[in-house]
């Protein structure tokens, strides 16, 4: 339970990045066309989204307060349940393979010792 409390804690810490990436990201892939119409309706201010993280956080919350800098939780949290699930079982999945490869190794080390020690006992008598 712990952890997952420290996993929603950490998801709600790093959403207002993730909005902040997400609208960098927009911005900066928009088309051409689109781009000439911002530069000529703002010549003189740069954009929020052209500035570093912290002035764009800040415009998002001056502009929208706490909300914008939440916006999109949902698509997000669908988009990591099934992510982190698929992480997890993948994980489990891998420990229960590599476990049964690691138990085969050290049964085939003991066998191959035993040997050994039972070739080295028959030397000496």
């Amino acid at each position: 339970m712990g952890r997952r409390w420290l996993g929603r804690r950490a998801s709600v810490a790093t959403m207002p990045f993730d909005v902040g990436k997400t609208r960098t990201q927009v911005y900066r892939d928009t088309g051409t066309a689109t781009q000439a119409a911002i530069v000529a309706m703002e010549k003189s201010a740069a954009r929020p989204e052209e500035r570093n993280m912290a002035r764009l956080l800040w415009h998002i919350f001056s502009t929208e307060g706490v909300a914008g800098l939440f916006r999109g939780w949902i698509p997000r949290t669908l988009k990591m349940a099934p992510a982190c699930a698929i992480m997890i079982s993948s994980y489990e999945v891998g420990k229960r393979a590599f476990r049964g490869v690691n138990e085969r190794a050290a049964m085939k080390e003991r066998e191959e010792l035993a040997q050994q020690q039972q070739h080295d006992l028959s030397k000496e008598t």
